[in-house]
């Protein structure tokens, strides 16, 4: 029974560090979780397995769809919103990026419509 209770910290030291980096390498996993080659390898088969991880190419791995937390599903969609503004940012020019900046300065949320769908109940 501790050994279970062992596998699943080691289960979650993995999805922190995934949940954190968005993707990560093997080396990576081993340097931030302290797991050998060997027991890093039959953790991330594990949460392969039971959809927690996908395998994006060789030595690449990122959370899964069958990852159910709702916290971390949370993180990881934010940090992809974030890199996707990031690369937004670094696409445009630095007078498109001033213009929209000031226009986002003037902005009040409670001016903002965003439809029936996202009805705030209070």
């Amino acid at each position: 029974m501790e050994a279970q209770n062992d596998d699943k910290t080691a289960s979650e030291k993995v999805l922190d560090v995934l949940e954190d980096e968005y993707r990560a390498t093997p080396y990576l996993l081993r340097e931030r979780t302290d797991l050998s080659k060997q027991r890093l390898n039959r953790v991330l088969n594990r949460l392969r397995a039971s959809g927690d991880v996908t395998k994006v190419c060789r030595g690449l791995y990122e959370i899964g769809d069958g990852h159910t937390n709702p916290y971390t599903s949370a993180r990881v969609q934010q940090r992809g919103a974030i890199k996707f503004a990031d690369a937004l940012c670094s696409a445009l020019s630095d007078e498109t990026l001033a213009a929209i900046e000031d226009e986002l300065d003037g902005l009040n949320p409670s001016d903002l419509d965003f439809g029936d769908d996202a009805g705030d109940e209070r």
